[in-house]
């Protein structure tokens, strides 16, 4: 089950107005993309006009003149992100045009070229040179991944365009609900930073260009210059509202000389440059706000999926960690309180030497991949085998099983695979683990003890006591049973010679027992 993220109408709409906006701003250019084989992959209106003939798709050489052909080799030499410069000679039907062409190549393995149609003679006029800068500008947004990281950059790159005349100080304000917060700054002093971090509508200079929506231009730091940081040094201002439509996105402001006189060059570069920013921000916006959509939505479904897991889980538990005596006779039951049974079984008990010394030695991770090395294969073996793992009693595995075939049969496989995952170890220089097995039958007491709140089960009886004790008298990488074991096996198995096992110290009792050799 999915669920599809609910985006704003911002997001459904900016795409198609932002190439709207950049169509807008190259419709005086030729523009024409190059495919990795160097094919006009795509060519706008403009250098279709220029061009008069069918290209789309065809090799660039069949257009050059044969001056040009060590052009080919030079983009082919690009790497990603490389640019330059180049004024290309078509050769068109044997007439002859130049063109003055801006070259990138993108992520895609595309090259993009831009320019307009000039000759020996003609000037570049300052539109070319606003649009030339506009164009490198939004090729930096392209390279960003963010809008902090563009900003950054986008200071760095408005201080040193040369015939801005700006100084090497710069900031750019976001709106966030009509107050201005300083995101991104180049150069300035600290003092500036904690006092301008956020400026209401109408204070100061950015303030008032955000009021307003018109540029500010200031030769001089005067009255309406109301923020004024430590430190402060004549200067003058561009301040440059960044708007989409009527919606204030946020404010540049950019430093100038004491005394700098108004261009309306730069005026009129600003004026371009704040509908392409505000394409460009909100471009991040949307896409910062479909990543947090789409980041929700995988939440949504992950906590989803969690919460069917929990009821599998949950259905599953019986099977896993309840005893088979309390599934089989307590479950169906409207009273679901198990008291007391007595029961007659055949009780495993495995023993894992140096399993608590490891596990104080080394990383609990460790620790917990060495035990599931070994436990996983032996209990999916006792389950095969007909068997029901009843406690893990720290490095001990206890098991009852109704069948003294499948009990000695499960035993003699647990064997082998302890045998196997040591030898596994021991090619990688890593401790093998011995054991002792044990394996007895008899009565023993099963019983719910604990409150309401909190239940559990316990197995006692004297059958237990025996077990625990033929396992502390067991070999080393053996398997040890009692003498009713060997009664029932014998025909099937060959068993060692018996032996007596002293029930406790000092006491008298004992129990006849044999190890099983296979």
């Amino acid at each position: 089950m999915s669920v599809e993220p609910k985006l704003s109408q911002s997001y459904v709409n900016f795409k198609q107005e932002f190439y709207e906006n950049f169509k807008e701003l190259f419709s005086s250019f030729s523009f024409f993309i190059l495919d990795k084989d160097l094919k006009f992959f795509y060519v706008n209106k403009k250098f279709k006009s220029l061009i008069k003939v069918p290209i789309l798709h065809k090799p660039l050489q069949n257009f050059l003149g044969e001056e040009e052909q060590v052009l080919i080799e030079l983009l082919k030499s690009l790497k990603e992100n490389d640019k330059l410069i180049k004024e290309i000679r078509f050769n068109i039907d044997n007439q002859i045009f130049l063109l003055k062409v801006a070259i990138f190549k993108n992520k895609k393995n595309q090259i993009l070229c831009i320019g307009l149609e000039i000759n020996e003679n003609e000037f570049i006029d300052l539109e070319y040179i606003h649009r030339n800068e506009l164009f490198e500008i939004i090729k930096l947004s392209l390279e960003c991944g963010d809008l902090k990281s563009f900003l950054d950059k986008l200071l760095l790159h408005l201080t040193k365009i040369p015939w801005l005349s700006l100084q090497s100080k710069a900031g750019f304000m976001i709106n966030h609900d009509e107050e201005l917060r300083l995101i991104s700054y180049y150069n300035v002093s600290d003092s500036l930073v904690k006092m301008c971090a956020r400026v209401p509508f109408g204070r100061c200079l950015c303030g008032k260009a955000a009021e307003t929506k018109q540029i500010i231009y200031k030769a001089h730091v005067d009255q309406d210059h109301e923020n004024m940081p430590e430190g402060i040094k004549p200067h003058g201002h561009y301040n440059v509202p960044i708007l989409h439509g009527e919606q204030l996105l946020g404010v540049l402001f950019l430093y100038i000389e004491d005394g700098y006189p108004k261009k309306q060059e730069e005026l009129e570069f600003l004026k371009k440059l704040s509908p392409i920013l505000a394409m460009i921000i909100l471009r991040y916006q949307a896409d910062k706000e479909y990543q947090e959509a789409i980041a929700k939505l995988i939440r949504m479904n992950e906590i989803m999926v969690e919460n069917l897991k929990k009821i599998h889980l949950l259905e599953e538990f019986i099977d896993t960690y309840v005893p088979d005596v309390i599934k089989k006779d307590s479950l169906n039951k409207k009273n679901k309180t198990v008291n007391f049974y007595i029961e007659n079984n055949y009780y495993l008990l495995i023993n894992f030497h140096g399993l608590i010394q490891f596990s104080n030695t080394f990383p609990l991770k460790k620790v917990y991949e060495t035990i599931e090395q070994y436990y996983n294969p032996i209990i999916d073996c006792i389950v095969e085998h007909k068997g029901d793992v009843e406690q893990y009693l720290e490095d001990r595995i206890f098991a009852i099983f109704s069948d003294s075939s499948e009990i000695v049969n499960c035993s003699l496989k647990i064997k082998e695979i302890i045998h196997h995952i040591n030898e596994k170890r021991k090619a990688f220089y890593l401790k093998p683990f011995h054991f002792q097995i044990a394996i007895n039958y008899g009565t023993t007491f099963f019983g719910i003890i604990g409150s309401q709140k909190r239940k559990n089960w316990m197995r006692f009886g004297d059958t237990i006591r025996w077990l625990t004790s033929m396992q502390k008298k067991c070999e080393q990488d053996q398997i040890i049973v009692s003498e009713f074991i060997y009664m029932k096996e014998k025909e099937n198995h060959q068993f060692s010679k018996p032996f007596k096992i002293i029930k406790e110290k000092n006491s008298s009792q004992y129990l006849i027992a044999r190890y099983l050799l296979s």
